[in-house]
């Protein structure tokens, strides 16, 4: 892929190829060449510091003292799998247990009851919370525990407290960052979800009344998408959406999980996605939470360190890998460029044609045999061309891509050329892109003083009678 040196010409269509590449007023081998010079320079000083093999030998060292460790760390909040978050609920000063259902996490209760907060077993039915009258503790399986302060009917969260050594630490992010991944994979990048929700989202809104969460969540996405495009998106920036994903559930469902949108398959798609990012977020945090934990130890910082390093000189050898082979596209391109170039000269000469260029909105032919070659790229923004006093002695190079189309019948896989007559003159409407009869993109060449039955199309040349 082309990229370097392509800064004075856009590449619309992402070809890899500047969509005006002219090396005669632009050297782009030159210019990708200084970028290549750079990104060797790049990498040749940071390997005077460090070498490739030392900071892989850095990996290795850093992975042994993980290993290695003997210590036992400590980590609230652990998630189980067995354990399922309950309430139950006794009366307000009650210090006694009340018998009653439990509820799950974020159910409503009554002004004049205090919360009980604690984890059970979900497949264990005989594993239940416990309340100490006289201190107002809570437990389950006499380990675990919250504290309940009843005259303020406050309840502090119960955290599981759980040891592991470096190494599990280590094998707990592992398996965090594959069941994102394996989620990613799965479902989609977090990009294409967000792009397809925020179409969703005002498709859905033009349609039905308008739902305020999901103009909030829209906004997100809309701050997101415009990063992304910019190529300016930062992890934060994919955390930052995946958490209004998770917030905006609260406005398209209700408490016991009932959507509140209106039905149909947008609401449904809008639903799925949500309910994708939100989980996706979930998993973003359980990432960050075993990195956390990981790199709160003095070995694991020391690995995750090293890693970076070696990911940092890997993405500094890659540029190089890129920029040579920008070089070597470009390099070729301009010597392609410069060869069909000179074949038309040639041709144009063999021929006995002088060769014009259309560049500019008004063209004149000259007394002697004229070739005027169209190209759209000399003409920019010029969608209209006027050539005058032509003969049956000129003729016009439209380019072997140009096929001659019908008027009613355009085929939308082909770049096609159609003829008209406007005011007793000739006129030639060709396609820009293959698309051009959908979109109207065309540009518009009059032949003064030719008549459209004198005009003659065969494998993009234009002959005059």
């Amino acid at each position: 892929m082309v990229e370097a040196g392509l800064e004075a010409d856009t590449d619309a269509d992402d070809d890899g190829v500047a969509d005006a590449f002219d090396p005669e007023t632009n050297d782009y081998v030159l210019q990708a060449e200084s970028a290549l010079l750079t990104a060797q320079q790049t990498l040749n000083g940071v390997r005077q510091t460090t070498t490739d093999a030392k900071l892989a030998q850095n990996v290795v060292d850093a992975q042994k003292l993980v290993a290695d460790d003997t210590a036992k760390y400590s980590v609230e909040g652990v998630d189980v799998s067995t354990l399922t978050k309950v309430y139950q609920v006794i009366a307000a000063g009650d210090s006694g247990f009340s018998a009653g259902d439990y509820y799950a996490d974020g159910a409503a209760f009554g002004t004049a009851e205090t919360k009980l907060v604690g984890y059970v077993d979900a497949t264990d039915a005989s594993d239940e919370l416990a309340v100490d009258g006289t201190t107002s503790k809570v437990t389950v399986d006499d380990t675990e525990d919250a504290t309940v302060d009843n005259s303020t009917s406050t309840v502090t969260d119960l955290l599981i407290t759980t040891t592991y050594s470096a190494l599990q630490l280590q094998s707990r992010f592992s398996a965090a960052e594959a069941s994102l991944a394996g989620n990613i994979a799965s479902k989609g990048e977090t990009a294409d979800l967000a792009d397809q929700l925020n179409d969703d989202i005002a498709l859905y809104q033009a349609n039905n009344t308008t739902n305020a969460g999901l103009t909030t969540l829209q906004a997100a996405l809309q701050t997101y998408l415009a990063k992304v495009e910019a190529e300016t998106v930062t992890d934060a920036d994919v955390v930052t959406v995946l958490e209004a994903a998770s917030t905006a559930e609260a406005a398209i469902f209700d408490s016991k999980g009932d959507s509140l949108l209106a039905d149909g398959a947008t609401g449904d798609s809008i639903e799925s996605l949500v309910s994708i990012l939100d989980t996706r977020d979930t998993l973003s945090d359980a990432v960050t939470a075993a990195e956390n934990a990981f790199t709160s130890t003095t070995n694991g910082t020391a690995l995750v360190t090293a890693e970076g390093a070696v990911e940092t000189r890997e993405d500094q050898i890659q540029a190089v890998a890129d920029a040579q082979a920008d070089v070597e596209a470009v390099t070729t391109t301009s010597e392609a460029y410069a060869t069909a170039q000179q074949a038309v000269e040639d041709a144009g000469e063999a021929l006995g044609f002088t060769i014009e260029a259309i560049d500019s909105g008004i063209e004149f032919a000259t007394d002697e045999a004229d070739l005027f070659i169209f190209n759209s790229d000399d003409l920019e923004n010029t969608p209209n061309v006027v050539i005058n006093d032509l003969t049956s002695d000129d003729a016009l190079f439209l380019g072997s891509d140009f096929a001659l189309g019908t008027e009613g019948s355009a085929d939308n896989n082909a770049q096609e050329v159609f003829l008209t007559e406007v005011n007793g003159n000739a006129v030639l409407q060709l396609e820009n892109t293959a698309f051009g009869s959908a979109s109207e993109d065309f540009t518009e060449i009059t032949l003064t003083g030719v008549a459209q039955a004198d005009v003659t199309i065969e494998n993009g040349l234009v002959s005059i009678a």
